[in-house]
């Protein structure tokens, strides 16, 4: 027997989007590529981390409008809310690649 996930706009009760819910086996899957991916992320060299956090946080802001539309149609947050939080996680992602060794006040 198969499931569904459904997506709802919590400010209009909307229906936005619905999702073929994952087996376990699928769960199990996926997390055991997460984890072989954190330990390839672990290994990577701080310089290479450091890239790939420059341009995800760059990406993020690029993208802040559609970003921000998304949590406004399923979360509910107000437009302007949901693009600071974008916009703060970006920033997370700039702090903390300032942070990696060798790579401080960057």
């Amino acid at each position: 027997m198969s499931s569904t996930i459904v997506t709802v706009n919590p400010a209009t009760g909307a229906e936005l989007a619905t999702y073929q819910a994952m087996t376990q086996a699928e769960i199990d899957s996926a997390l055991n590529a997460a984890a072989a991916a954190q330990r390839g992320w672990a290994g990577e060299d701080f310089t290479v981390r450091a890239e790939i956090l420059r341009t995800a946080a760059a990406l993020l802001r690029e993208r802040d409008d559609e970003l921000a539309l998304l949590i406004t149609r399923e979360m509910g947050k107000p437009l302007a809310e949901a693009r600071a939080e974008v916009r703060r996680r970006a920033g997370v992602l700039r702090r903390t690649r300032a942070d990696l060794p060798g790579r401080r006040g960057l």
